[in-house]
């Protein structure tokens, strides 16, 4: 399958970038988005193996990364990421808030 990315996922992914790089130097950036793209490699040979997350969104899945969440759906004939977040964050509260809040 192929990989698309919303917007937001590639900013998510330019701001990992830039942080490793900033905090750790170019090689750690480097192997870090590659595992990264290895992870998405295996997310789209088999998306159904991964943990689904109806709890935040219709048809949502996770993978974990190092210290991110991939967070995926499966569209016709692709894996559409929809951001790449730290997992410290409090996801479903401020990724993606209720209509109330």
């Amino acid at each position: 399958m192929k990989i698309r990315f919303s917007d937001d996922a590639k900013e998510d992914v330019q701001d990992i970038a830039d942080c490793m790089f900033e905090t750790s130097g170019e090689e750690y950036e480097a192997a870090y988005l590659k595992s990264l793209n290895q992870q998405l490699e295996e997310i789209a040979k088999d998306p159904e193996r991964w943990r689904k997350r109806e709890d935040l969104l219709a048809g949502c899945q996770t993978a974990l990364t190092g210290q991110h969440l991939i967070f995926f759906g499966v569209q016709k004939d692709a894996v559409f990421v929809s951001r790449v977040l730290h997992q410290s964050l409090d996801v479903p509260r401020r990724v993606f808030p209720t209509q109330e809040g």
